[in-house]
């Protein structure tokens, strides 16, 4: 993000990956009727959003939806964690 950062500045961020062997992967064969789909709500824009929230919007736009833009992203795995 070069338009982002310059000179000695630097964005340090983290990731996960999952694995799961080919016979555990849940596609549309795995579902049965009666199986329950929980969707969650976004909580804004995550990861790539911003790169195109930037391209898309002027820096006045920008600065005019600084406080929904800004807004820190949720991490799920609480979430995801009560639902086990």
């Amino acid at each position: 993000m070069p338009d982002m950062y310059k000179g000695e500045d630097y964005d340090l961020a983290g990731f996960t990956v999952g694995v799961v062997e080919a016979n555990g992967i849940i596609d549309e064969q795995g579902f049965k009727c009666n199986d329950v789909l929980i969707g969650l709500p976004s909580s804004g824009l995550h990861s790539n959003g911003y790169s195109l929230a930037r391209k898309a919007l002027s820096t006045k736009e920008q600065k005019l939806y600084a406080q929904i833009l800004l807004k820190p992203t949720c991490i799920y795995v609480k979430t995801d964690l009560g639902l086990a």
